[in-house]
């Protein structure tokens, strides 16, 4: 391995990097950084790529860039990086902004989206290219299909509410045009998913059982979708209360409890050396039944409101 040699040059020959994959930097991190150099110096050299022209492209140290620039200092250590094909450029840029910043989930996946966009990837590819989980590259995947990325990053909620911000703004859409017949446009998608990031960072919205209870509100009152992108909404439980969507949230809770069990003893059903006892079979029996009573009374609830 070639040995990284220190360098001293003119700050004025190095030049940030448009396509860096960060571009969010804290400004309270970035002020304690330019004390402490005006303390210290830079004691971490900037890694740069050499260009034809004489000049040096940054590829890791925008930080320490920027409170150079800022201190108007003339000379700054650098190391000169070996040249790469630009897809390993961009992944070893990525990998060394990470190690230097403690960045947030939401941050990360800024990068993530920026660097499938250099790449011409899709971002769970991407993600998984520089040693992301499968759950993790869903995640970035869901944040990059938002349409208010920007507005998502500033809310400061968790990133795993990427997921359900798009699937409630995707499922908007769905009732809308059903029940209405009527195009759902972009611009009512952008409000729509603005109103919900609202939601979220108000708290107004705080769980995951608060997104389920909003989708079965729209399927139990598709005017809510409208209340919501007006901003007239109010909290998943106020929404859930208001459209009697208790009704068809504990059926459909239910209905999958029902479905889940069924299907694992048809798995186990199957097995030829395993046979039910009594008091398997029993409780079966009761689940049945207690099945069964909800439908009817689901069932007459309906009947009575249409009544």
């Amino acid at each position: 391995m070639k040995k990284q040699i220190i360098q001293y040059i003119n700050l004025k020959k190095i030049k940030a990097d448009p396509d860096q994959p960060r571009k969010l930097f804290d400004a309270s991190k970035l002020n304690k950084l330019i004390e402490s150099i005006k303390r210290e110096g830079i004691l971490d050299p900037l890694k740069v790529e050499e260009m034809e022209n004489g000049t040096y492209k940054l590829i890791d140290g925008e930080r320490r860039f920027r409170s150079a620039t800022f201190l108007k200092l003339q000379e700054v250590p650098i190391i000169v990086m070996e040249s790469k094909d630009e897809s390993d450029k961009l992944i070893k840029q990525f990998h060394l902004q990470q190690t230097h910043e403690s960045w947030t989930a939401t941050e990360t996946a800024v990068a993530i989206v920026a660097l499938a966009k250099e790449l011409n990837l899709a971002v769970n590819k991407v993600a998984r290219l520089i040693g992301m989980s499968e759950k993790q590259a869903s995640s970035y995947a869901s944040f990059a299909g938002l349409i208010n990325k920007e507005k998502f990053v500033k809310s400061e909620i968790p990133l795993d509410f990427a997921s359900k911000v798009k699937f409630l703004t995707q499922r908007a859409k769905r009732v809308h045009q059903e029940v209405t017949e009527e195009e759902f446009t972009g611009e009512m998608a952008e409000k729509f998913e603005s109103r919900i990031i609202d939601m979220c960072k108000n708290g107004d919205i705080q769980n995951t059982t608060d997104f389920a209870k909003i989708k079965d509100t729209f399927t139990q009152d598709h005017k809510q979708i409208i209340a919501v992108i007006k901003g007239t909404a109010g909290t998943a439980d106020g929404m859930f209360l208001k459209s009697k969507a208790q009704a068809a949230h504990f059926l459909r809770n239910s209905l999958q409890s029902a479905s889940y069990a069924a299907m694992h003893a048809k798995h186990w059903m199957a097995k030829p050396k395993c046979h039910p006892t009594k008091e398997q079979i029993s409780t079966l029996k009761r689940n049945v039944q207690t099945l069964n009573e909800m439908v009817d009374l689901y069932e007459h609830k309906l009947n009575l409101e249409i009544d």
